[in-house]
C-alpha cells in the first residue's frame, strides 16, 4: 500500500499558504495531489499550472462558474493556487484530482447564506430555534475521498475526512476550531449557535480578512497553545499587508 498523507487545511489564506509550502517540500515524492476544488475547473487548473493560461484568465473562468461568491472563494484559495505552479514545476508528472463540484460549492454557499439569515433573525428577535438551525445544517454533506493505490497528499478541510489510523498533518499546527467550524463538526446546540453568532457579528463582520478575524477571536478568547502564542505575529503580519 502506497503512502497517503491527509493534510488538514482550514479555510484560511495563511493555512492555504502553509499547505502549498508543505506540498512543495514533498512534491517529488508523490504521484497524486488531491484538492478540495470543483472538478469543473480541472482543465483550466491544469493549464494554469503549466503556464498555458494566466492567473487572471483562471479567475475569470471561476467567477463565471461560481457567480458572485467566487470572489471571496478565490481570495482564500489564491495562495494555494499560486503555489500549485511551483509544485508542478518541481514535479511535472504530478496528477491532480479534484473531489468537489460546483454543485457542492453552490450548496455550501446556500447553507452559509441561510445561517447568516438565522443569525440576523436572532439579532432581531433574541430567540434561537435550534431545530431550525439543524434543518439548515442537515444539508451539509462531508465529502469522502477515495484515490486508489497512489503516493498521494490529500488536502482536507475537515479532520473527519481522514480515515481512522491514517497519516494526518495539520497545515496550521495546533489549529483551534472556530465557532464556524464547530457549527459544522459538532452536535448543534444553543451554546454552539450563540458562539457562531458572536463570531459572525463581532469578528467576521468587523474585519475584511477572515484570517484577521480568526486570529483576533483566538487572542480575545484566551486560548492556550502554539497557534495562540503566534497570534500576535500573524495579526501584525496581516495588518502590514493590508489584510485586516
Amino acid at each position: 500500500m502506497k503512502q497517503k498523507i491527509y493534510l488538514y487545511t482550514p479555510r484560511l489564506k495563511i493555512a492555504r499558504l502553509f499547505a502549498a509550502s508543505l506540498v512543495l517540500g514533498r512534491a517529488e515524492e508523490i504521484e497524486l495531489l488531491v484538492l478540495p476544488y470543483p472538478r469543473e475547473i480541472k482543465m483550466e487548473l491544469e493549464k494554469f499550472t503549466r503556464s498555458i493560461i494566466s492567473w487572471k484568465y483562471l479567475q475569470k473562468r471561476i467567477i463565471e462558474l461560481m457567480g458572485s461568491y467566487g470572489y471571496s472563494w478565490l481570495d482564500i484559495e489564491e495562495p494555494l493556487f499560486l503555489g500549485l505552479k511551483l509544485i508542478r514545476e518541481r514535479n511535472p508528472k504530478l496528477d491532480l484530482y479534484l473531489y468537489r463540484s460546483i454543485g457542492d460549492e453552490d450548496e455550501k454557499y446556500r447553507i452559509t447564506s441561510d445561517l447568516l439569515a438565522l443569525a440576523l433573525k436572532y439579532r432581531v428577535t433574541g430567540k434561537i430555534e435550534v431545530e431550525e438551525w439543524r434543518r439548515v445544517l442537515s444539508g451539509y454533506r462531508r465529502k469522502r475521498v477515495e484515490v486508489g493505490d497512489k503516493r498521494a497528499i490529500i488536502i482536507i478541510e475537515d479532520k473527519l475526512q481522514a480515515p481512522s489510523g491514517s497519516i494526518l498533518i495539520e497545515a496550521l499546527p495546533g489549529y483551534i476550531e472556530s465557532p464556524l467550524d464547530k457549527l459544522f463538526s459538532s452536535p448543534v446546540s444553543e451554546q454552539i449557535i450563540k458562539e457562531y453568532i458572536e463570531y459572525v457579528t463581532e469578528y467576521l463582520a468587523k474585519y475584511s480578512s477572515i484570517d484577521y478575524a480568526y486570529f483576533k477571536w483566538l487572542k480575545d478568547k484566551g486560548f492556550q497553545g502554539l497557534i495562540v502564542q503566534l497570534s500576535d505575529y500573524f495579526l501584525n503580519l496581516l495588518s502590514a499587508i493590508g489584510e485586516d
